[in-house]
């Protein structure tokens, strides 16, 4: 459960780690980590108002002639943030969006691809392109007696506009835990590109 100054944190450090971003992408994510309280029965309208809150406290004017939507793009630096139009953006290439390309155990309904293994692997790359077969293939020369995993396990979503460090494509990071913190493989491994191609799953 978490306090709005809990979201208006959140929203800050969003900010400060993505020089520009747009809303819709801030609500997502907001989403994506449940900041809502649990008893809330509108988060929505919650994350927004935290939104409008913290982009007030930075400098920037909000109101019914000057609204936010969904598009509206936000830059910042340096603890201060503006509204910014699509053709205002800095000369240059516009900034890469990193996705997470995750596929994991324990979201199958159907009984033959159940298993006891808690398995996760995930890697990150600058687009949505589907990464599900080569993830998958990772983990089945990793753990020969795997031999699928539903794709109700793989999701790719948003992360960040900064180019993460670690695990970029085809670098991925696995987790396989046998039981209670044991773990038959947790370290880095090379994937290899199953030519999925650019559309998303």
């Amino acid at each position: 459960m978490f306090e709005q100054g809990n979201q208006n944190q959140f929203i800050r450090d969003l900010l400060n780690d993505n020089p520009v971003i747009l809303k819709k992408e801030v609500i997502a994510l907001m989403v994506k980590e449940k900041l809502a309280k649990a008893s809330a029965k509108t988060p929505l309208k919650s994350y927004n108002r935290a939104f409008v809150k913290v982009l007030k406290e930075r400098g920037v004017t909000i109101n019914r002639k000057n609204p936010t939507k969904p598009d509206t793009i936000i830059e910042s630096s340096e603890g201060k943030s503006q509204i910014v139009e699509k053709e205002d953006i800095i000369d240059g290439p516009p900034p890469k969006t990193w996705y997470k390309k995750l596929l994991k155990t324990g979201k199958t309904s159907d009984p033959k691809f159940k298993t006891t293994l808690k398995i996760e692997i995930y890697t990150f790359e600058d687009n949505d392109s589907c990464r599900f077969d080569s993830l998958l293939q990772g983990v089945i020369d990793k753990v020969p007696e795997i031999s699928y995993i539903d794709d109700a396990g793989y999701s790719s979503s948003f992360e960040s506009y900064n180019e993460p460090s670690d695990y970029k494509f085809p670098i991925a990071y696995l987790v396989v835990e046998s039981g209670q913190g044991t773990y038959f493989y947790n370290g880095v491994m090379t994937l290899k590109d199953q030519k999925e191609g650019m559309a998303p799953c």
